[in-house]
């Protein structure tokens, strides 16, 4: 399937999976800045 932004996808995962991106923001401290309750759920795509 074609998503209308695939061009720029490549670019957005290799930030996300930089070691830049990860000193200023670790996946705890993202989960952490979520306002979550108890009862809400969370769906991970993973690629």
């Amino acid at each position: 399937m074609h998503h209308p932004n695939g061009k720029h996808s490549k670019g957005k995962v290799s930030y996300l999976e930089s070691p830049e991106r990860r000193k200023e923001f670790s996946p705890e401290q993202l989960l952490n800045m979520i306002p979550l309750k108890e009862t809400d759920s969370i769906l991970s795509y993973d690629t």
